[in-house]
């Protein structure tokens, strides 16, 4: 104890081996929980692997569920080993960013299956419109007009997904190489620091490609009647804000001196690790939703395809 109590505050992240000469019980107890819940998480995944591998016959669309159900193992497991090894925080992001990004454009593709493909959907939407008036980004322009839902427009909401697969992973590799030359400090918010810049780059993007799923939602599940594709959307929306935007939010909070240090833990390091700690859970309880609706043949199989699945192929040159 009382070399705990001698320790003083570093801006710097700890080894791994001076964070557990520091901890208390109450720490190993909190990493066991969350590591018996990134276990736990792991196993119903598989389990649900090994469902859809032998009920959902359609392989694409089979392909693009497992990716999307795969986000929350991988966070759990991510945010832990960013737990347990504090230096580790840019490239445990750098790894889940560029997962989730990928994981979003095959949302936007599994949405895209149930309709049976982008020319079957926009003949379907035909006497629909995508209102441009849609959260996160203009809900409150209700002065913006709706407009038809054509190949262009599908086009555009493609481009609004797709730049999230190429500007998040851009900017988490920037970071982490910034970071390897002594120029890039995890959850530091000021002018003067680079952080802030990327971590804005990333929210904007994050925030232009929900806006541009969330149309496309609005208008699929008009036509997608017993898909699920509002609790399915929900999970989606929900990951990418705990996945980019909360990080940020917690950055500020150790900034501005509302998450203090301790003797083993900086300001910025301790609200990296309070948020990865609260990213497992919540990627877990997220899990729990997904893994109801994903996991099962209703809102995954077309009623009218059931008994002729030897047959069934998707033009997917048009998704």
């Amino acid at each position: 104890m009382a070399k705990y109590r001698n320790c003083t505050c570093s801006e710097d992240a700890p080894y791994s081996k001076d964070l557990f000469a520091l901890m208390d019980p109450g720490h190993f107890v909190a990493i066991g929980l969350v590591f018996l819940i990134a276990l736990i998480t792991l196993v119903m995944f598989i389990e649900a692997v090994v469902w859809l591998v032998k009920n959902i016959p359609y392989t694409q669309r089979r392909l693009r569920i497992i990716w999307n159900l795969g986000i929350y193992p991988v966070f759990c497991f991510i945010m832990l080993m960013a737990i347990l090894i504090p230096k580790s925080a840019v490239l445990a992001n750098l790894t889940a960013g560029v997962y989730l990004s990928m994981a979003i454009y095959q949302f936007l593709l599994l949405i895209l299956d149930y309709c049976d493909g982008r020319n079957t959907m926009i003949e379907k939407m035909q006497h629909t419109q995508l209102k441009l008036a849609s959260s996160p980004v203009a809900c409150c322009c209700i002065c913006l007009p709706k407009i038809e839902v054509t190949r262009r427009s599908v086009f555009w909401i493609r481009m609004g997904v797709m730049q999230l697969c190429i500007v998040s992973p851009v900017v988490l590799y920037i970071a982490a190489v910034m970071w390897t030359d002594g120029n890039y400090t995890e959850g530091k918010i000021a002018l003067d620091e680079s952080s802030i810049y990327l971590n804005t780059f990333n929210v904007v993007s994050t925030l232009t490609a929900m806006y541009a799923l969330g149309m496309l939602n609005n208008c699929a599940k008009q036509i997608l009647h017993g898909f699920y594709l509002r609790p399915k959307f929900a999970c989606i929306q929900l990951s990418l804000l705990v996945a980019n935007v909360q990080p940020t939010v917690f950055s500020i909070l150790g900034s501005a001196g509302a998450i203090t240090c301790t003797q083993h833990l900086s300001a910025q390091t301790r609200a990296i690790w309070i948020n990865d700690y609260l990213v497992i859970c919540e990627m877990f309880l997220l899990f729990l939703v997904a893994h109801h609706y994903y996991r099962r043949e209703k809102g995954n199989m077309d009623t009218y395809r059931r008994f002729r699945v030897e047959s069934f192929r998707t033009d997917y040159s048009t998704i």
